[in-house]
């Protein structure tokens, strides 16, 4: 058996905004575009499948996966998608490509070759939705509704039900004999993988589907290159061929007999083109954004660690840790309060946010973590270094801590309480609730209770009178939900942390076992009355910055004075 393709990702500067990217293979460039509201990740198995012909690259649409929304306009039209996709081919080097789409991908591939011709040697158009001005009007109106976060989590609930009937009606929404397709159901953990994606795109989700279904079907006549139009018999839009009319030389219309026919096809039609092979991708990630993304290779260049960067390049650099089972999404807020005084990089750890996980049978240590991280920091430039790390990844600093050595100017943990060790048991029991996908979903409000609950009582499952505690700043639905989705991005989060997580953090309560860091603590006051918790920063080793006042600035300014000493 052929050994699977080694997938890389990056991101590439389009229109001012950060394009997110996956590449894989050698060979003449081939170009992926997904359909909505997926991500390039639905890709992965095509592109291992098709890395064996081409150099396959498949880009986040804009506003999905991990690719920032356009800049405008407000309502934007394929030909804007068209546009930032163009200027994405330019920024990585490439002149000339294939070009394969599928459902709301077959769109951008009609509008990308109607705008840039000569960009594209051949392309494919997999479902292209050509609606009739009744259906068009009846599914802007119902098919794509606002999702915003609520605090009861009914907005996962409706999610959950809302990616189970598009396999079961078309348009989903629309109930009847007539509207019923010929489709199993998905199993649960597909479906999860498709409810991560709607989660990267969040209310964003609407724009290209929109796109989509108001594609003006007079691109076809600009297309000048040879395209195929295919579907397979069991596609909702495979009756939207007969649509296509008189067509132009350059459109081929072809009707594969089966789904795994599609595939192959495809594959065929790509190949026929003349195209030189793809040149090594330029960087370019250059971004308006005030933070910026990128990936940094470790582990011999076998895996990448994902972060967020802002600040100056020149002034002092500072790493942010997010805690365990969270993302460095939760610290855009940190990001842009050190900013103005600091280089921040914030890092996801291994297997939490878009950062690679550990190799399968690794355990996931602070040791194992910290190897990682130690490699990230180095190839992100040297010098020394400031630390702070949040919650449970105290014990992976102290860790990456002690691979860097005397570069560590400042060790900052913060909220680094753990229970004492009558709680230890349950507490390492429950660190997490059950999140394995089930039919009905019920584990989204799982997720969305951790979520919840942790803001609210301390630990999160403790919701008796001594586990109350304070409101922390904000924790309106909105700001919840961004700590649910960085849970559920998380590979992580389908093994259990070793114990010597917990056993790593309490270590630091012996005095002379961090003796040459300069060591302090951030914590809220109402931890240090809290029954059950271990409270470290009593014992004496480090500074102690604790802030009274529960809001975010007062949290913020906290930070900061323990960066510099107080």
């Amino acid at each position: 058996m052929a050994k699977a393709a080694v997938i890389r990702r990056g991101y590439a500067g389009a229109a001012g905004r950060q394009i997110h990217y996956r590449i894989a293979g050698s060979g003449p460039p081939l170009i992926l575009f997904h359909q909505s509201p997926r991500s390039s990740a639905e890709y992965v198995p095509l592109i291992e499948q098709w890395a064996e012909f081409f150099t396959v690259i498949a880009p986040d649409t804009p506003g999905y996966g991990a690719s920032d929304p356009l800049a405008g306009p407000e309502v934007p039209e394929m030909p804007d998608f068209a546009a930032a996709m163009e200027d994405f081919l330019d920024n990585i080097g490439v002149e000339r490509a294939a070009i394969y789409g599928f459902h709301t991908g077959a769109s951008l591939v009609v509008a990308l070759a109607a705008r840039a011709p000569a960009k594209v040697a051949v392309a494919v158009a997999n479902g292209l939705a050509l609606l009739e001005p009744q259906e068009r009007d009846d599914i802007l109106q119902h098919y794509l509704p606002d999702f915003e976060a609520a605090w009861d989590g009914g907005h996962l609930t409706w999610l959950w039900a809302r990616m189970r009937e598009q396999v079961i009606f078309f348009p989903w929404y629309d109930r009847r004999n007539e509207t019923r397709l010929s489709y199993a159901m998905r199993e649960p953990g597909e479906i999860d993988a498709q409810i991560l994606d709607m989660l990267w795109a969040g209310d964003h989700y609407a724009a290209a589907y929109r796109a989509a279904f108001t594609f003006d079907r007079s691109a076809l006549a600009r297309v000048r290159g040879p395209l195929t139009v295919m579907a397979a018999p069991t596609d909702p839009l495979a009756g939207h061929l007969d649509r296509l009319g008189d067509l132009l030389a350059a459109v081929t219309i072809d009707r594969p007999e089966s789904r795994e026919a599609v595939i192959g096809r495809a594959l065929e039609v790509l190949m026929e083109a003349e195209l030189a092979d793809a040149p090594p991708l330029a960087e370019s990630s250059a971004s308006g954004a005030e933070i910026s993304r990128g990936y940094v290779g470790v582990a011999g260049g076998g895996a990448q660690i994902h972060y967020r960067r802002a600040g100056e390049a020149g002034s002092e650099k500072v790493f942010l840790l997010h805690d365990l089972y969270s993302g460095s999404r939760v610290l855009e807020d940190e990001i842009s309060w050190l900013a103005p005084d600091h280089n921040v990089i914030a890092l996801d750890l291994p297997g939490h946010g878009q950062s690679d996980d550990l190799p399968t049978g690794e355990k996931p240590t602070p040791a194992a973590y910290g190897d990682w991280l130690a490699e990230a920091v180095e190839e992100l430039g040297a010098g020394p270094v400031k630390i702070i790390a949040f919650g449970l990844s105290a014990a992976v600093a102290l860790a990456l801590a002690e691979r860097l050595g005397d570069r560590v100017r400042r060790l900052v943990l913060a909220d680094s309480g753990l229970p004492t060790e009558a709680y230890g048991d349950e507490f390492r029991a429950r660190t997490l609730p059950d999140l394995t996908p089930n039919e009905h979903g019920g584990h989204l409000l799982a997720g969305w209770r951790f979520a919840r609950s942790g803001a609210l009582f301390w630990p999160w499952f403790r919701e008796d009178i001594p586990g109350i505690r304070p409101i922390d700043g904000d924790i309106e639905p909105g700001k919840l939900h961004r700590r649910f989705v960085a849970l559920w991005e998380c590979r992580a989060r389908e093994r259990e942390p070793s114990p010597l997580f917990f056993a790593s953090l309490l270590s630091v309560l012996a005095k002379d076992q961090m003796r040459d860091f300069p060591l302090c603590w951030v914590h809220a006051a109402w931890a240090s009355g809290m029954e059950g918790m271990e409270k470290p920063w009593t014992a004496g080793n480090g500074d102690d910055f604790c802030y009274a006042d529960e809001s975010s600035a007062a949290r913020l300014g906290a930070l900061t004075d323990a960066l510099s000493g107080g």
